[in-house]
This record gives C-alpha cells, structure tokens and sequence, in this order.
C-alpha cells in the first residue's frame, strides 16, 4: 500500500459498516482483523468494490 498513500486504509465487508460506526468494541475488534482479499469488476466500464 505504501506507494499509493503512507496510511493503510480500513477495509470493510458491506455488513461490518454499520458495527463499525456503532459499536465500539466490534470497531476496536476489526482493526485487528485480515481484511478482505479485494476483487476489481467492471461494470459499465467502472470499477466497483461490490
């Protein structure tokens, strides 16, 4: 990650959103967890994350 930007990103799954925002011991829980491997699609000739 370290060439594109000096910080890493927090990468969620579309469920851990709302925990994230809401909750803070599962917030503390998934900074410490593997994120999850990220896939490129195109749709329309844009990339999505989901």
């Amino acid at each position: 990650m370290a060439p594109v930007h000096h910080r890493m990103p927090l990468v969620l799954r579309a469920q851990e959103v709302r925990p994230w925002l809401e909750d803070e011991q599962t917030a503390r829980r998934l900074l410490h967890e593997t994120p999850p491997e990220l896939e490129r699609r195109e749709t329309d000739g844009q990339l999505r994350l989901w």
